[in-house]
């Protein structure tokens, strides 16, 4: 029984220190900060689960241990040693690709963190294939942009149908409106109601409401046209140019 309880606390320790900066951590930023970058390594590398082995009964997680070996990584960078950075940035990266810091408040990654990020983003964006991506633009205008990194582009399109779908949408009501009121003309109106043209002729009331639905329904017209041509210019935008390159350099 008294192992049991042994063991429940242990684990209940090692749970709560998984959450929490470990004191190891602490000190070494504490000597990050005042540019102690040797000492601030020492700690660090003290900590189990970094340069040594974790306890079975106390394993770290993942996280923790990217987040260990980022600081680890900054430390080693402002202590002027690049190679073990990049091997610490590196390690950090293979637990967590999508970590953006680690424990220290404002530790500085320099180039490497991010170079590691834009590298991944760069072999993905190289294995995209135009049809994958002309599949995507062909069901929504952008995503295929999007998909091989050219998120200027992406937006661009996107924004452009959006905001002519809208403007359709309002005119479309503006024809209807129009079209409703051709159709309710009446044939009292259409024998009564006369109004002069330029030459002199008059027309009715049927030709009078027929003439304000005519430019009604030519700026719809207009419009589908404009968003079909802009989706057929981004299918084949999206098929004909590659993926976007990252233009990062590294300076070591």
């Amino acid at each position: 029984m008294r192992f049991f309880v042994f063991v429940a606390l242990i684990g209940a320790f090692g749970i709560a220190g998984a959450e929490d900066v470990p004191p190891y951590v602490q000190e070494a930023e504490v000597r990050y900060k005042q540019g102690d970058y040797g000492g601030a390594i020492g700690y660090l590398l003290a900590v189990p689960g970094v340069a040594q082995l974790s306890p079975k009964l106390t394993p770290m997680n993942r996280d923790s241990r990217a987040r260990l070996f980022f600081d680890l990584g900054c430390c080693y960078l402002a202590a002027g040693d690049s190679l073990r950075a990049d091997w610490a940035f590196r390690e950090a990266f293979a637990l967590n690709n999508r970590l953006d810091r680690g424990f220290f408040e404002n530790a500085d990654p320099g180039t490497f963190w991010w170079a590691l990020l834009h590298g991944e983003e760069e072999a993905r964006r190289l294995k995209t294939k135009r049809l994958s991506a002309g599949m995507r633009s062909l069901v929504l205008p952008g995503w295929g942009q999007f998909y091989r990194g050219h998120k200027k582009k992406g937006y661009a399109f996107l924004g452009a149908v959006v905001v002519t779908s809208v403007a359709l949408r309002f005119q479309h009501q503006s024809f209807k409106s129009a079209l409703n009121h051709y159709n309710q003309t009446v044939i009292f109106q259409h024998i009564n109601q006369r109004y002069p043209n330029e030459d002199g002729t008059r027309y009715t009331e049927w030709e009078a409401r027929y003439r304000a639905v005519k430019p009604e329904e030519k700026r719809v017209n207009m419009l589908i046209g404009i968003i079909g041509a802009i989706w057929v210019l981004n299918l084949f935008d999206s098929v004909v140019f590659g993926p976007a390159s990252m233009g990062l350099t590294i300076a070591f």
